[in-house]
């Protein structure tokens, strides 16, 4: 895969018109699509699906773009940390753990700010679920976490709310329930729904006594760690999904809505040990974030 091909690859992601990308590359459409082709036909898989108005990104397609734009940040950190050498300052690791609920929110707020404007830090960023990060913490592999997890069995954390968003269902604008302003039991019962990962248990409860008006269950019909493909699953109209509206504004062609009678909001917290120093790098990155978050 060429830098001409990656290049060619981000800009029809980014835009999701091959007629847009081309004429933002000043290449030819058919260039473009010879691009995309060889891409494909090098990793052996679709990138982008056609539609009526453009181009929707595969799962794989997804994976890809988000793995350059890694690789890209972790480049341009390295490069910052090479330079340091000269200064001859000390590289400090800090291990870092986000989860698939605000990993697309907190990673490009620490690679693209932070870690440019301290090149002596080594940030290594880890993806695990939500309620794993607090064990993590505990026993020393992560020295900071970004999780929703409650932390009352965890008298040995420390945590600052991060930011605060409501999580509804989100369909296709195609499905049947897309005219609905809330859902009722009655509309759950006959929805089935992917979750993200595992709903935690207070959710689940919720789920439950709603739909025990009607004596009902909830419809769980896959549980997926992939927010892209649960993002197409939703758009096909096959399921309904629980998300945070911070995620879910970002979708194209679905809708958010609220279930009745139940409000759910889901914090994100940093935490960390209170054992940290107050003057360690990792309570620096901690009151960057803090104050960082506070103006989005």
């Amino acid at each position: 895969m060429t830098q001409k091909q990656t290049e060619y690859f981000k800009r029809a992601y980014e835009l999701g018109n091959m007629t847009l990308a081309s004429e933002q590359l000043y290449v030819s459409r058919s260039a473009l699509s010879y691009a995309i082709a060889e891409i494909e036909n090098e990793f052996q898989v679709a990138l982008f699906t056609r539609t009526t108005t453009g181009i929707e990104p595969t799962e794989a397609g997804t994976l890809l773009y988000n793995s350059i734009l890694r690789n890209e940040n972790e480049m341009k950190i390295l490069v910052r940390q090479v330079q340091a050498l000269n200064s001859r300052e000390e590289i400090k690791r800090i291990n870092l753990a986000v989860s698939i609920t605000n990993d697309s929110i907190v990673v490009p707020i620490l690679y693209d700010e932070y870690a440019m404007l301290h090149p002596n830090m080594d940030i290594r960023i880890h993806d695990l679920p939500a309620l794993d990060i607090p064990e993590a913490i505990c026993d020393g592999s992560i020295d900071i976490g970004i999780s929703p997890a409650k932390l009352d069995n965890y008298p040995a954390i420390d945590s600052i709310d991060l930011y605060t968003v409501n999580t509804e269902v989100v369909i296709s604008r195609n499905h049947p329930l897309a005219d609905r302003t809330v859902l009722t039991a009655e509309d759950l019962a006959q929805l089935p729904l992917a979750a993200v990962g595992t709903l935690p248990s207070a959710m689940m409860n919720n789920f439950r006594n709603i739909l025990s008006v009607i004596g009902a269950e909830p419809k769980i019909v896959a549980n997926l760690y992939d927010w892209s493909l649960v993002k197409f699953l939703v758009q096909r109209g096959y399921v309904g999904a629980y998300v945070a509206t911070d995620i879910s504004s970002k979708w194209q062609g679905v809708k958010s809505i609220p279930i009745l009678g139940l409000e759910m909001t889901s914090t994100q917290k940093v935490m960390w040990s209170r054992e940290l120093g107050k003057d360690s790098e990792a309570q620096n990155i901690i009151k960057f974030l803090v104050e960082r978050l506070k103006k989005q």
